[in-house]
């Protein structure tokens, strides 16, 4: 931008830029999923029921990952990945394990009988 610009021209002009960066990711990652997700599985339509669950119990294992970890990992970036990755596999395990071999939870906590 030349010197002469005023400020609010440089700004929205830096804001649309943002936004089309954003548009553009937004689109590839769309993309993606319909090419590699977009077909039925086993492993989507397991991961497609436990969202309620994982949804509904995820805050309490995250802070609970969070707590076990901080004291042995130094590493920010790497603690984020192992409580993400923890907090993810524990309550996908609570929905596997628990709620969808227990009518009682099944229909609490999912809205299915049987």
């Amino acid at each position: 931008m030349p010197d002469g610009c005023p400020k609010w021209a440089v700004e929205s002009f830096i804001l649309a830029a943002q936004t089309y960066v954003a548009v553009c990711l937004s689109s590839a990652l769309f993309w993606a999923a319909r090419k590699w997700l977009g077909s039925e599985s086993k492993m989507m339509r397991s991961l497609a029921e436990s969202a309620y669950t994982v949804y509904l119990f995820h805050f309490l294992f995250l802070y609970l990952c969070a707590f076990v970890l901080r004291g042995w990992v130094r590493n920010d970036f790497i603690l984020l990945l192992l409580i993400s990755a923890g907090t993810f596999t524990a309550t996908w395990c609570v929905h596997r394990f628990l709620i969808r071999r227990v009518g009682l939870l099944k229909l609490l906590f999912n809205g299915k009988v049987g």
